[in-house]
């Protein structure tokens, strides 16, 4: 497990223990994506209890909502686990203000941090390949949550206003005959109005959702889908994992996507496996590749002093890089694997050129220094 991923794993294990237990500091801090302001004008008047507005709240298909106060004004509110056969994965919680000063009822949302540290792991971490589709689709899905918990939070701050201006008045009849809010704050209405919704966190959901589907769910036109789809497998090696800091694919057709810390490499006499990590796990399957599809393999030098061992997989054609693996380059010594020039990996990489007859390689097969040195040379691009 990478550094990165137990980051992670304790940034989400962090924000469901905060949300779970109602912490105020967790709730009353944070990116604000929906506030609901209603102006009711009920200063200096007592405020509605916790179990006055949790029995008021619409029912519905989803959670009802727990309610925990703050402070004497101040409410920290999320959705109830376990109770309910419907239901969804947040991705913010709230605060209700009862404002006794102003007379506004007031409900915040704040970004939970799960769906936040998923955003940011994805984007520096994961796959490199993009998939518009896909984008579309993870938009589609935190949209709908969204949408979700925005109209449910309205609902929480309109029975607020309706429960506080009734709980002030001598006559309930009579202040409910009289209890007209201006169009803009009217709050027996059960609408959603997208007012509600910040400009920003529209712009921001879109692209936060956008950039993590494109780099998180994992689209399967890329190199590695095609390797799962021609070496689907259940025997999977026993031998040590080797973790790399990344793990590149390369088509012919300029497919290319590139794992971040999340694939690991068994290698095998007989074969290579190649085993995606959390969170690649979530949209990519392990899969094993036998030793008689491996045609060559080469090494890549770039301008910042990194390298990667590189082996060519026929049909469908793929270069997979291993950033600074040694052990990868000692296996395809092990396994008497011609080491091409860069040159022919060049070729193969981007014009389907198939590698030359391993027949050539009989001298360089025969000495290891040899081998090596023409290892160095490839990656110097000779």
């Amino acid at each position: 497990m990478t550094p990165t991923t137990l980051l992670l794993i304790c940034v989400v294990l962090t924000d469901l223990a905060l949300n779970f237990m109602l912490v105020p500091f967790y709730f009353q801090h944070g990116i604000v994506v929906f506030r609901r302001k209603i102006k009711c004008d009920q200063r200096e008047t007592p405020i509605p209890s916790i179990a006055q507005i949790e029995v008021r709240i619409p029912s519905s298909i989803w959670p009802d909502f727990l309610l925990k106060e703050i402070d004497p004004i101040q409410f920290a509110f999320r959705e109830r686990v376990f109770k309910s056969m419907m239901t969804y994965t947040p991705i913010m919680h709230g605060v209700l203000r009862l404002d006794t000063e102003s007379g506004y009822v007031v409900v915040t949302g704040r970004l939970n941090w799960t769906t936040l540290a998923f955003i940011v792991f994805a984007f520096f971490n994961l796959s490199d390949h993009v998939d518009l589709s896909f984008g579309f689709m993870a938009l589609l899905i935190l949209s709908v949550i969204y949408l979700i918990q925005a109209i449910r939070y309205s609902q929480i701050a309109n029975t607020a206003a309706i429960i506080w201006r009734e709980s002030s008045s001598q006559n309930q009849d009579q202040s409910n005959a009289n209890f007209n809010l201006n169009a803009s704050d009217h709050v027996q209405s059960r609408s959603f109005r997208l007012a509600n919704i910040p400009a920003g966190a529209v712009v921001g959901i879109g692209i936060a959702s956008f950039v993590l589907a494109i780099h998180f769910i994992g689209a399967k036109q890329d190199p590695y889908g095609d390797l799962e789809t021609a070496f689907k497998s259940t025997n999977y090696l026993q031998t040590k994992a080797i973790s790399p800091t990344s793990v590149g694919f390369t088509s012919p057709d300029r497919k290319y996507s590139k794992y971040k810390g999340t694939m690991d490499i068994r290698l095998s006499a007989d074969a290579m496996e190649l085993d995606p990590t959390f969170p690649s796990s979530i949209s990519n399957k392990k899969i094993v590749v036998p030793m008689n599809r491996i045609a060559a393999c080469s090494r890549t030098c770039s301008g910042d002093n990194t390298w990667s061992a590189d082996i060519l997989i026929d049909n469908p054609a793929t270069e997979i890089a291993v950033t600074q693996s040694q052990e990868v380059l000692e296996w395809c010594w092990d396994n008497h694997i011609p080491m091409v020039s860069g040159k022919d990996r060049r070729a193969f990489v981007y014009t389907r050129t198939p590698v030359p007859e391993r027949s050539r390689y009989t001298e360089q097969l025969s000495s290891k220094a040899i081998y090596m040195e023409q290892g160095r040379q490839s990656c110097l691009g000779y």
